[in-house]
């Protein structure tokens, strides 16, 4: 495990890349395109830690993931799943969660990859010893502004190679829950930096509109206006929602 913490100068990653290289020759894209013929998008990048999802979902490299879902019902949990599973693929991860410590993120993470409550001391020091090199955690708890998380994520992308930077609650970044507005750029401008750079960038979103009363299982219309109308920048969009008696 690798933490980043603020004595890095981030400052220094607040502007974005250069705009001159971005234009380039049209012909300069004839290898991507014939790629994407030949290998279909539910094909490329990579996958999920689920079978049934192979064909389905993939995190491709340059797109922004949002995974919305209430308060309760395991993003934070499924995102260290899929942190555990896209290392296995040999990708470099970046896990920024203002919500919880490095330490009770390992802690769940360590029950995640054995499968029990309590590992013994050996396998923890083991798995710690595995993510060097894989795994980066922000230290970082509390309120981090937009421009903040951007620096983070470009240099974690230009110094240390990350090719995941994972956001675990958005609503973390400074953005009141009905400042639609300001989740609209700053989704877009995470959208602009993933495209700009090649890095994925999953990020948990808790939707307005649900309520722990709904049944189990059940999905309602919930708000989820931070990616409406946002043009034609690469999206996924995937919900998570606790199915009945706790699945």
């Amino acid at each position: 495990m690798n933490v980043i913490d603020d004595t890095i100068d981030f400052d220094a990653y607040l502007k974005g890349p250069n705009e001159a290289p971005m234009i380039q020759p049209a012909s300069s894209w004839a290898d991507e395109v014939i790629a994407a013929f030949e290998r279909p998008a539910n094909h490329a990048g990579a996958c999920l830690p689920w079978p049934k999802t192979r064909e389905m979902v993939r995190l491709r490299s340059g797109e922004l993931t949002i995974w919305p879902g209430m308060s309760g019902h395991g993003k934070s949990m499924m995102v260290g799943q899929v942190a555990l599973h896209l290392m296995e693929q040999g990708e470099k991860v970046c896990l920024a969660s203002m919500e919880m410590k490095p330490t009770s993120t390992m802690q769940r993470m360590c029950r995640q990859a054995f499968g029990c409550n309590i590992p013994n001391r050996q396998d923890i020091r083991d798995l710690h010893a595995w993510t060097n090199g894989r795994l980066w955690l922000y230290d970082q708890q509390g309120q981090v502004s937009p421009d903040r998380i951007l620096a983070v994520a470009r240099y974690c992308h230009e110094e240390l190679g990350i090719t995941h930077f994972v956001i675990d609650n958005l609503l973390s970044c400074g953005i009141a829950e009905d400042g639609y507005d300001a989740q609209k750029q700053f989704v877009l401008a995470l959208a602009t930096h993933a495209h700009d750079t090649g890095q994925s960038v999953p990020a948990g979103a808790q939707p307005q509109g649900q309520r722990r009363t709904d049944a189990p299982g059940q999905i309602r219309c919930a708000r989820i206006r931070i990616h409406h109308r946002s043009g034609r920048q690469r999206f996924q969009h995937l919900a998570k929602s606790r199915q009945g008696n706790g699945d």
